[in-house]
């Protein structure tokens, strides 16, 4: 991970559902490359899914984050979680998918 992008993270949509009116879930990077949010780690689990699962130090949950494109890259495959069918609505899945610089794959860090 690069110096300075470790801090927490919001989606530019929700990769969980949530309540109307509270905020997008916080995901925080982490000096060892995962992502966490809820007590879990970001997992890049074989095929194209993402889940929330136990941290475990595996390549499926070592990212990087670039704040000059806003990608986040699972170190391991390169590739980028990405929202399925590009849909803004509340529950939608996440997937990974080729990191091709569209909305549906863009992350914004936000101050700590």
């Amino acid at each position: 991970m690069a110096p300075g992008s470790r801090g927490p993270v919001r989606r530019a949509r929700d990769l969980a559902s949530r309540t109307a009116g509270s905020a997008a879930p916080c995901w925080t990077l982490t000096a060892d490359g995962s992502v966490r949010a809820l007590g879990t780690c970001l997992d890049a689990a074989g095929g194209t899914k993402v889940q929330l699962y136990a941290c475990n130090g595996t390549g499926g949950q070592r990212w990087s984050y670039d704040p000059t494109t806003h990608d986040v890259v699972n170190t391991a495959a390169g590739t980028c979680p990405d929202v399925t069918g590009n849909s803004p609505a509340d529950g939608t899945r996440a997937q990974i998918w080729t990191c091709t610089g569209g909305a549906d794959r863009k992350w914004t860090r936000q101050p700590s």
